[in-house]
């Protein structure tokens, strides 16, 4: 009688080749949570740092058109400032607290509607004397502009664009005929804490008001642990100090802002938050300046 080969395994093969088995399934598992751990911290590190630098390069563009005596208020936990909205062209200054104006160059002026009472119209005065100085003055706007009839503006009477009224607050219309205007209104980023969290969150001002806060950023370190870090800087990148007083004082010593953010997240594997840090050098009126070694 032939007897045939074994095949299979044995009872003693299979209790020593389930052990080793589940050992590499543990450490491959172990393995691949770990690199989904790694992913997932790297990606939410790139999604904080890059919104923290979305935030910059937003700011960034609100303080490229400031001047040094824009600015109004300056610390870790508010940046106000005057913004500017526009340009025009002073048309006629005659009716009683009131100016008639236009865009200059035919540009859109659809801007122009949105102006609203407590922004600021920015212009020069000047004497009967010609060797004076002119003085820069400005108004505050009380209504909404509204459009008019009328055709020519400036000194040749040759501007063809489209002629506005703007109501200006009580007072003689101090601004140069013929002169250019500017528009103005008070923005404010506020460093604030909304329950646990802190937030930097942007607001302008509505005529005697503020508008609702709208968070832009966070959630942040708190103020006492540095969420928001502001320095001025002159044209060659050195530090200015506290922000200089009054506003005459600042022209041309105020070259750039160098904010700093703190953003705070969570990790899976500690209970402590991660702290990612973005800082951004932000030129103002596109000053030129030396970068220091």
């Amino acid at each position: 009688m032939t007897r045939l080969p074994r095949t299979g395994t044995t009872l003693v093969e299979l209790l020593v080749a389930l052990p080793v088995a589940l050992l590499v399934a543990t450490a491959a598992t172990l393995l691949l949570l770990r690199i989904a751990r790694t992913v997932h911290a790297q990606s939410a590190r790139l999604a904080s740092s890059r919104e923290l630098r979305q935030v910059s390069v937003m700011l960034a563009g609100e303080l490229a058109p400031l001047r040094g005596e824009d600015l109004l208020v300056v610390s870790d936990t508010l940046l106000a400032f005057q913004s500017p909205l526009g340009v025009l062209l002073l048309c006629d200054r005659s009716a009683p607290h009131a100016v008639v104006v236009a865009v200059p160059d035919q540009s859109a002026d659809a801007w122009l509607a949105g102006v609203r009472p407590g922004d600021r119209v920015r212009g020069w005065q000047t004497t009967t004397t010609p060797v004076d100085t002119p003085v820069a003055t400005e108004r505050a706007v009380t209504a909404p502009p509204s459009v008019v009839g009328g055709t020519g503006c400036g000194t040749d009477r040759s501007t063809t664009s489209r002629r506005w009224r703007v109501p200006l607050d009580s007072g003689a219309v101090p601004f140069s005929p013929s002169g250019p205007l500017t528009v103005h209104r008070d923005v404010r980023y506020r460093h604030y804490r909304s329950g646990s969290a802190w937030w930097w969150g942007r607001q302008s001002r509505d005529g005697a008001v503020w508008d609702a806060i709208q968070p832009v950023a966070g959630p942040l370190q708190a103020a006492a642990l540095g969420g928001v870090r502001i320095r001025l800087l002159d044209a060659t990148g050195a530090p200015v100090g506290p922000l200089p007083a009054p506003a005459s004082n600042r022209r041309g010593r105020i070259a750039m802002a160098q904010v700093t953010f703190s953003h705070r997240r969570r990790a899976s594997r500690t209970p402590q938050p991660v702290i990612d840090t973005v800082t951004a050098v932000m030129p103002l009126r596109a000053t030129a300046y030396r970068q220091r070694p």
